[in-house]
């Protein structure tokens, strides 16, 4: 997690920024894992965070929620969660690797799995679902779903899974100014 208080600035390479510091955007690129996009308008504080499928099972919202909270001073129902465009469960099937990380990050993985394809070592995963829940868990109780499939939407996103790796990256980006996000 990098933090901006204080206006001071970290650089380097992280999952998840936070700031409460007008004029300091916070900027990702996304090729199919999940922007979630963080205000809370109480405190005036923001955040931005990558949650591909690793980082979704390793809670990287809930890690942004709590670093907001420490080291914000934010109320978790205070801020405002947004999950963005990303791979849906209409096209993101996975194998083994993801279900068994699914089965231990999560206490009922089984609904975040649609087995349509009959074969039982592929599953198409729901991260906008995964992703919500584990935002739910850490006290957000307005999430704002997108529900735009990035691997559908190639007309206006950049998928990498469904351009078989020969694509760009879209961006997403965050700032306060005079208060506002």
């Amino acid at each position: 997690m990098v933090t901006s208080t204080n206006r001071q600035r970290v650089m380097g390479k992280a999952d998840g920024m936070i700031t409460g510091d007008p004029g300091i955007y916070l900027a990702m690129r996304f090729g199919d894992c999940t922007p979630l996009i963080f205000f809370d308008p109480v405190r005036q504080a923001i955040g931005l965070t990558h949650a591909g499928w690793r980082g979704t099972m390793k809670n990287a919202g809930g890690a942004t929620v709590r670093h907001m909270v420490t080291d914000l001073g934010c109320q978790p129902q205070n801020i405002i969660a947004v999950v963005g465009p990303a791979i849906g469960p209409c096209c993101y099937e996975v194998g083994p690797d993801v279900m068994q990380a699914a089965a231990q990050a999560f206490d009922e993985p089984e609904p975040l799995f649609n087995r349509r394809n009959g074969n039982p070592n592929r599953a198409h995963f729901n991260l906008w679902a995964a992703n919500q829940q584990q935002l739910t868990a850490a006290g957000i109780e307005q999430v704002i779903q997108s529900e735009l499939c990035t691997a559908c939407r190639t007309d206006q996103f950049f998928s990498h899974r469904a351009e078989k790796g020969h694509t760009g990256r879209f961006g997403v980006i965050i700032g306060l100014k005079g208060g506002q996000a």
